[in-house]
Order: structure tokens, then sequence, then C-alpha cells
């Protein structure tokens, strides 16, 4: 039998082994539990990923449009536009596709919405070819009334020519340039508004019905009306110029006095009925001054039956004829040569009117033409 000492190394080395054995099979498992661990961990994040991706699927973004502007390239070249949303987004998508926020473009709207908001200053306007105050009131939404008021253009509407610069109010009313002494209060009357209406509109900037207002400072008036004045004109006083038998293109008033009647206004007669009416009505006392409009000769004087009454027609040799009705006198022969500013009748009430005032009409190529167009501004 094989001594202790002999047999201690064979012990050693069985224990070693048996040790290692141990050692290995533990390690064994800790390292298979430490890889069912890891597999877990790695299908729970896939399918978490899975989940995140379809519920970024279905969520509605209003609008992405920011994205896309900043991953749309930049022009290559000065002068070449930018791409538009829609071009972006197909770019976008071409680059990187299958991309999470591809979906989110492709869903999203590439437009935003921006209320419009109310204009609440004065702006030039430059007269188009075609134009008329009732079509650029149109244009900006406002009455006829309002354009005419703010320009100036209550006598005579179809004045706008092309080219020319008109005032658009922001709203409906009166444009109103303060005067000395001018108070919100005298301001309010004048145009038939309570002062609240014009303290309360914003662009005002005024905080009470007592503030202080600069001279000239443009104040607007909502819903304010314009009252009418009657204009007074003044015949031409000059002397009669030279070469008296052909017009110059230039007229002058023919009287003094206040217009009461405009042209293409629909005007009302025992005679005639309602009608357009041919000219413009100056009135003032019987036996007012007469005078020329402009040089020429006189094609007729005398009286007429269809309403004119004592008439005077002078053809100014450049296409033009003028119209002086319901004469009280003539002063004047037929085919005498007349200046401008020469006397040639009173005003008085013959023919077909309602009292005493003068007709005056003027004609080009023997059609009515609207009379304010060629007179100096009242």
């Amino acid at each position: 039998m094989p001594s202790l000492k002999a047999m201690l190394p064979r012990v050693r080395l069985w224990t070693w082994l048996r040790a290692w054995h141990i050692n290995g099979r533990q390690q064994l498992a800790t390292w298979q539990e430490s890889f069912t661990f890891t597999r877990l961990s790695l299908h729970i994040g896939i399918l978490l990923t899975v989940v995140v991706m379809i519920t970024l699927q279905q969520i509605q973004v209003p609008s992405f449009s920011y994205v896309v502007a900043a991953l749309q390239p930049k022009p290559s070249q000065a002068g070449e536009a930018a791409m538009s949303d829609s071009e972006a987004a197909i770019w976008f998508q071409h680059v990187i596709p299958g991309s999470p926020v591809e979906g989110l473009i492709r869903k999203s709207s590439s437009h935003t919405i921006i209320p419009e908001r109310p204009r609440d200053h004065l702006i030039t306007y430059i007269v188009q070819p075609g134009d008329t105050v009732s079509t650029i009131a149109a244009k900006f939404k406002l009455k006829e009334q309002t354009v005419e008021w703010a320009n100036g253009l209550e006598l005579n509407p179809d004045v706008v020519v092309s080219g020319a610069e008109l005032i658009i109010p922001p709203v409906d009313g009166v444009v109103h340039v303060v005067e000395t002494d001018d108070t919100i209060a005298k301001i309010a009357h004048k145009y038939k508004v309570k002062p609240e209406a014009i303290v309360q509109y914003e662009p005002n900037h005024l905080y009470s019905v007592d503030a202080l207002l600069r001279p000239h400072q443009t104040i607007i008036v909502p819903g304010g009306t314009k009252p009418y004045v009657i204009p007074v004109v003044h015949s031409y006083a000059g002397p009669v110029p030279a070469g008296a038998a052909h017009g110059s293109g230039h007229f002058a008033w023919p009287a003094s006095g206040r217009l009461t009647a405009l042209f293409n206004q629909i005007v009302c007669s025992p005679l005639l009925g309602c009608v357009h009416h041919s000219g413009i009505d100056i009135a003032n006392g019987i036996g007012t001054s007469i005078k020329a409009a402009d040089s020429g000769y006189v094609a007729f004087a005398g009286y007429r039956t269809d309403g004119y009454g004592r008439l005077i027609i002078i053809n100014h040799g450049n296409g033009f004829t003028t119209y002086y009705a319901h004469l009280s006198v003539i002063l004047v022969r037929k085919g005498q040569s007349v200046g401008r500013g020469q006397l040639i009748g009173r005003m008085g009430r013959s023919g077909n009117v309602t009292g005493v005032h003068l007709h005056f009409e003027t004609r080009f190529n023997n059609i009515v033409r609207n009379p304010l167009n060629y007179l100096p501004r009242p």
C-alpha cells in the first residue's frame, strides 16, 4: 500500500480538478444567465422601437414646414429661387427614404394660414387705365362716397385719369385734416357722429374726447358724412384775348353763382320729365352777366322751344362748342366774333326751368362732355 506521502500529490491534483470543474460550471451558469438577460433586453428594445415608430406614423402634426425649410438645399446661384415646401418635401424623401420625419412631412400641411388684418392707415393708389371711382372703391371694399370725399371728387367723380394719385382711407367715413381751434366734439358734430366714435378708433391714437389736437393732424372719422357745401364760381373778368375768333381750349367760368345741378345728374321737369342732365347749372340773380367761356364765333343766338329758351351757341373753331341757355337777354348776334370773357348775355329763366340760372354745356364734335372736366376747380 502506497504511503500517505506518496499519495499527497495525487490528492492535490484531484482536489484542484474538482474545484476547477465546480468553478467552471458556476461561471457557465452565470454567463448563461447574463446572455439570457441580454437577449431579453434586446427584444424588449426592438419591440419598444416598433411601437414608437407606429405611434409617430399616426400622429397628425399641424405643420412641419420649418423642418423642410431647414433641410432643403440652398440656391446654388444668385437669383435662383428657393424650393417651395412641396418640392422640398419631395427632395427630403428622396435623400432619406423611410425616415420617420418623411411620414410626418407627408402627412403635414405645408401652408400656414395667416388671418388678414384690417388696414389701419391711409394709402396712396395710382389710378390705372380703365379705373373709375366705382371700381377703385370696390377694390378696397369701400363706398364710392368715401373715395370721393377723401379726394375732393364730389362734384366730378369722372375726372379721375390714369396715373393720378388717390388717397384711400382704411374704412368708410371721412378723412379730416385738423385746423386751428378744432376739437373732437366740433369734428364729430360736423360729420354727424358721436365724439366717442372718433376716440374709439384706435389708429387715431386719441384717449379722451378732451384730447388736444395738433394743426394739420389727420383724423379718420369712421362712419362720418361729409356735409355738402354748394360751391361758388366766378366768371372770367380779365381782358379779351387777342385772336378771339379761335378758341384756346382753356375754358373760364361763364358766370358767377352757385352750382345747383351737375352733369349727368337726374333732373326732372314738367316738359321733359326726368332725364340725365347734359350740362351744369349756375344759379344767381336775374340779369347776372353771362360771358364767353372761350374765344370763338356765335353759331346761334335766339330762342329755342325745346327747353333751352333764349340760347347762345359759340363755336370755338377747335371741335368744341359751348351752350348758354335760359337767358333773359342776348347781347350778341349770329356770326359775331367773341373773345374769352366777353359779355354775351344776361341770366334769366326762359324756357323749361324752375328758377333763375344759367344752363351751360360743353360739346366736342357735337358730343356732350362734362364741363367740369375743362373748367378751373371751383
